[in-house]
């Protein structure tokens, strides 16, 4: 986020943020993860596979 920001803008960021927070989520394999690390490691699997 680059500053200054509006308002607007900063709802802008949050919007994009979470689009791209939930395209991730929305790619991640069916299965229950234990802990958050679990999910960073899914995400980061996601990603290199996608390159």
């Amino acid at each position: 986020m680059d500053y200054p920001a509006s308002k607007k803008d900063l709802i802008n960021h949050v919007k994009q943020e979470s689009k791209e927070v939930l395209d991730a989520l929305q790619q991640l394999p069916d299965e229950t993860f234990q802990r958050p690390t679990d999910v960073n490691k899914a995400i980061g699997e996601i990603s290199r596979e996608s390159r």
